[in-house]
């Protein structure tokens, strides 16, 4: 079966949007009691729905990316654009954990980039990815 880019890029926000909701769910219910094992599945549920939601906005991001032609450092920038939703997250919760979140996003910041900059520039290794820039030159050759 061949998917048009057009409903691939509709599944990705429609992707994101699902683990957006799932993140602001779970942030919501933060659980202030509980044993070992309810605090280790809250915390497993809340991994894999921030890794979801990481993974969509670096897709997104790489389509950007690739419309755009940002340079593989650009993309690894561009991760900390993850911020943004995550703050509005945090604006909306009901009583909002402000360290929780922001830890989150920190981590989140770093592999939302390294995500994007590997989907939207999957020929470079991250040696080259990562190399300095060449110094400027009044001669170039």
């Amino acid at each position: 079966m061949i998917v048009s880019a057009r409903s691939r890029k509709i599944g990705v926000v429609v992707a994101l949007v699902v683990s957006w909701v799932a993140v602001y769910w779970l942030f919501a219910l933060l659980p202030q009691k509980g044993d070992i094992w309810f605090r280790t599945g809250f915390v497993s549920a809340l991994l894999c729905a921030l890794g979801g939601l990481a993974f969509f906005w670096s897709v997104l991001l790489s389509y950007i990316a690739h419309w755009r032609e940002w340079s593989p450092r650009t993309c690894h920038l561009a991760g900390i654009s993850i911020v943004i939703p995550l703050t509005l997250l945090y604006a909306l919760l009901p009583r909002g954990d402000f360290l929780a979140i922001f830890d989150w996003s920190a981590t989140l910041w770093v592999f939302t980039g390294y995500i994007c900059g590997k989907l939207a520039h999957p020929e470079l290794t991250d040696d080259e990815a990562y190399a300095p820039e060449p110094p400027l030159t009044l001669f170039p050759r």
